[in-house]
């Protein structure tokens, strides 16, 4: 049975709770997005070995290579970069 975590996103959030070594059925989590890599908080902390958990991210893009560099991306992903390129361009042609 999949059981959902409710995600806390700010650390002080997370630094409210007073008992952080509690053990019982885990019900918070909270993802620290340290560079280069994140670390994932589980509260109150899991009491048995027998538990799994699945994780949705979002992933960076890598840089690119060179210019002329093919990249095989999801179709959904050619708006958001045409998007996102338009509005670094903007400023530069007054716009």
């Amino acid at each position: 049975m999949d059981y959902p975590l409710t995600l806390v996103e700010a650390r002080e959030d997370y630094n409210r709770f007073a008992l952080k070594g509690l053990q019982t059925f885990p019900q918070i989590v909270f993802y620290d997005a340290a560079y280069p890599m994140g670390n994932l908080y589980v509260w109150p902390a899991p009491t048995a070995v027998n538990y799994e958990m699945h994780i949705t991210v979002k992933t960076q893009l890598t840089s690119f290579a060179s210019l002329t560099t093919t990249m095989a991306l999801p179709p959904e992903y050619q708006e958001a970069l045409m998007w996102n390129l338009s509005a670094r361009l903007r400023p530069m042609y007054g716009l």
